[in-house]
C-alpha cells in the first residue's frame, strides 16, 4: 500500500492544489491551459496525440511492435526481445513519450494519477483476456531508504488503481527490496541495469503467491531488468505465472538479459 504522507507533505500537496486554482495549470508540452486539475500535466490536444499500444501487430508475449506481424500464430511464441524473460506476459499502455511521459514524471513527485491515465490503464487491462486469470496485484517495491526519501511508492499508486479496476487484492507486502541501488541513469544498457538489480528483491510470504497467477506492476518498462528480476523471484517462490504491466514503455530495442 502507498506510504501515508506526513503532515508537511499533505500541506504541500494542499498548497499546490490551491495554487492550481489561483493560477491555471499550463500544458507541459505546449503551454496551453489544462482544462481541469484532474487532466494532469498536459492539455487535451497533446493527450490525443499519444498512441496506445496494441499487440495486434507485435509480440504476443511482450507486446513489442513489429510491422507486418499479425497475431495468427500461437500466442505462446516469444520474440527475441523477451525470449529470456521470467514473466509470462507483458502489457504496457503506451510509449514513454509525449503526454504520457509528462504525466509519469509528475507521478515521481505526487502520489496521484490523473483521470486520463487512470482511464488509459483501465482500457489496457480490459483489452487483455489473460488478465482474467490474475489473483493478486503486486507493485515493484522500493527499498525502505528510497521510500523514506520519496514518501510513497509510485508503482503502488498504479497497482492500487489496477486492483480496484480488476476487483482483486493489492499485495504490497509479499515482495520487498532488500538491496539499495543507485537510480538507473538514462543511457544505462541492459547489462548494467541487470547487474544493479541482481538479488535486489525477496519474497517474505511465499504462501501468499504459491500456485497463483500474479500481476507485477511498475510505471515504466525500459530494458526490463527490474521487472525481470522481480518476476524471477516470484516464480522461484512458487508463483504459477507472473504477468507484467507498466503504464509506459521506452521504445528502444533492448533484449532482456536473463
Amino acid at each position: 500500500m502507498p506510504r501515508r504522507l506526513g503532515i508537511s507533505s499533505w500541506l504541500k500537496a494542499l498548497g499546490d492544489a490551491l495554487a492550481g486554482l489561483a493560477f491555471p495549470q499550463l500544458c507541459r508540452l505546449c503551454a496551453a491551459p489544462v482544462e481541469s486539475l484532474d487532466d494532469g500535466a498536459t492539455c487535451h490536444r497533446c493527450w490525443q496525440q499519444m498512441p496506445e499500444m496494441s499487440t495486434e501487430r507485435g509480440c504476443p508475449r511482450c507486446g513489442w511492435p513489429r510491422p507486418g506481424w499479425a497475431i495468427s500464430a500461437s500466442r505462446l511464441s516469444r520474440c527475441s526481445h523477451c525470449r529470456d524473460a521470467h514473466f509470462a506476459l507483458l502489457r504496457s499502455a503506451g510509449p514513454y513519450q509525449g503526454a504520457l511521459r509528462e504525466n509519469l514524471l509528475l507521478l515521481k513527485h505526487y502520489p496521484y494519477l490523473c483521470g486520463r491515465v487512470r482511464a488509459l490503464i483501465a482500457r489496457t487491462i480490459r483489452r487483455e483476456p489473460a488478465f482474467a486469470r490474475v489473483e493478486r496485484v503486486i507493485p515493484v517495491p522500493l527499498h525502505p531508504r528510497r521510500l523514506k526519501e520519496r514518501g510513497f511508492n509510485q508503482a503502488a499508486v498504479i497497482a492500487r488503481v489496477i486492483a480496484r479496476e480488476m476487483g482483486i487484492p493489492l499485495d504490497s507486502r509479499t515482495m520487498i527490496r532488500i538491496k539499495h541501488t543507485d537510480r538507473h541513469r538514462a543511457g544505462m544498457d541492459a547489462v548494467a541495469r541487470m547487474k544493479s538489480v541482481a538479488r535486489a528483491f525477496a519474497v517474505t510470504r511465499p504462501e501468499r503467491i504459491r500456485g497463483k497467477t500474479v500481476l507485477l506492476v511498475d510505471d515504466v518498462f525500459t530494458t526490463g531488468a527490474t521487472l525481470n528480476a522481480c518476476s524471477r523471484v516470484l516464480v522461484e517462490a512458487g508463483a504459477e505465472a507472473v504477468y507484467g504491466f507498466t503504464v509506459a514503455r521506452v521504445m528502444t530495442w533492448n533484449p532482456i538479459v536473463p
